[in-house]
């Protein structure tokens, strides 16, 4: 991708790794902004310029950090937030099958103890009456839904990242949508689903009570969360 500078200089994305973002030229990304890219490459004066500062290159993650005490997330979602692009938005009935794959492959991942009648009875529950009961965003990564949350009312009924979109910051960043829209939050986990449950440990969800889950026949805890 290059990008036709006002100067008539060309800023070429050496962000290779960076999604669903598109610097443009002139545009700052905020005060105290570090970006590394994964693959090593010279420093490009245009793109420094664009940014409004030095870009290092490492061979690490790519990652961003901008401001003091701000989240470490991956520059893809810092860089696209800080440009105004949209990022989470609204389901759209063409999604449903999107929003399908994830689930069921972040479920594959978190809950491999569900059996496959259960999966299959809630892959149609999902499609025939969730998607139609809950308010639910997309969170779109190259033109792509990589994760998705539902509510009802204050209620978390789902969300999920694909696996293969997991660590970036996605899930939280869907989180803070929710907590935005509500002061307090609740949701039921599966007892035995630690990946989720050390997500909504980290985000600050508190215990509230355990109950049996009769459709699964599993455990589940019953959690709450609440804004500072």
């Amino acid at each position: 991708m290059e990008t036709s500078t006002p100067a008539g200089q060309t800023l070429i994305d050496f962000f290779g790794p960076i999604r669903a973002t598109q610097l443009q030229a002139g545009r700052r990304v905020g005060p105290g902004s570090v970006f590394y890219c994964a693959r090593r490459k010279p420093r490009n004066p245009a793109v420094a310029a664009a940014v409004g500062g030095e870009v290092p290159c490492r061979t690490n993650r790519t990652v961003a950090r901008v401001g003091p005490g701000e989240r470490r997330q991956t520059a893809g979602i810092q860089v696209a937030r800080a440009l105004g692009e949209p990022l989470i938005r609204p389901y759209k009935e063409s999604d449903c099958d999107a929003i399908i794959d994830v689930w069921f492959a972040a479920s594959l991942l978190a809950t491999p103890f569900l059996s496959e009648e259960f999966l299959a009875a809630e892959r149609e529950s999902i499609r025939s009456i969730w998607l139609q009961k809950a308010d639910t965003w997309v969170f779109v990564e190259d033109g792509q839904v990589v994760g998705f949350l539902s509510l009802v009312g204050n209620e978390v009924g789902a969300i999920f990242v694909h696996p293969e979109a997991q660590g970036q910051g996605i899930g939280r960043a869907l989180m803070d949508h929710a907590a935005g829209l509500h002061d307090e939050l609740f949701l039921d986990v599966f007892e035995a689903n630690a990946v989720g449950r050390r997500f909504y440990d980290r985000y600050g969800f508190k215990f509230e009570r355990k109950h049996f889950h009769e459709v699964s026949g599993h455990m589940q805890l019953r959690l709450s969360y609440k804004a500072d």
